[in-house]
């Protein structure tokens, strides 16, 4: 059975820490923002040519670059031409990143998921990682259901229930509510 985690965008979203070698996901934007989409199957191998990375060990922009997965894992990272051109396997999916940018995923440190769609929002516009701040039962298997491919996400970090007034108001109630 193929799960999410076969498909393109799922292959895409491996990217995502590319200019710190970290695997995470990742977006393909072109300059008005769009994200670059494409029906074509999956490959083994991903090879965004061309790209303007943006690293996150330097100040600077890396212009003319190209990044290589294979399996969802960042490979190869260099320039696209010239001395110490990258090699593009010759199985790769290309996607031309000519006038677009590479960037790392980004993480919000701090939400409320409150719906299992906001997960979907905030991995369409390039949060990767996220920690939800007032856990539920149902974000657990959310998280896993993630993990395993069942659907699409981020990795999503869970903090328990939310205890604070109304619900408690004494010390011995807020004692009680984290023992149980």
């Amino acid at each position: 059975m193929s799960t999410l985690r076969d498909s393109h965008f799922a292959q895409l979203t491996a990217i995502a820490l590319a200019a710190a070698l970290s695997p995470a996901p990742t977006l393909v934007a072109a300059a008005d923002g769009a994200a670059e989409a494409s029906a074509a199957p999956a490959a083994s191998s991903i090879a965004i040519v061309d790209v303007t990375l943006i690293p996150m060990d330097r100040p600077d922009a890396l212009p003319h670059q190209t990044v290589v997965t294979r399996d969802g894992t960042i490979v190869a990272i260099g320039p696209a031409k010239g001395d110490g051109a990258v090699v593009v396997p010759g199985d790769a999916q290309r996607i031309d990143g000519a006038g677009r940018w590479l960037l790392p995923g980004l993480i919000d440190n701090h939400i409320h998921c409150l719906d299992e769609r906001d997960l979907e929002l905030l991995l369409a516009h390039g949060v990767t990682t996220v920690r939800n701040l007032k856990g539920a039962p149902w974000h657990l298997e959310l998280r896993e259901q993630i993990r395993r491919g069942e659907r699409i996400g981020p990795t999503c970090l869970t903090a328990g229930p939310f205890l604070n007034e109304p619900d408690f108001k004494t010390p011995d109630e807020f004692e009680a509510a984290v023992r149980r």
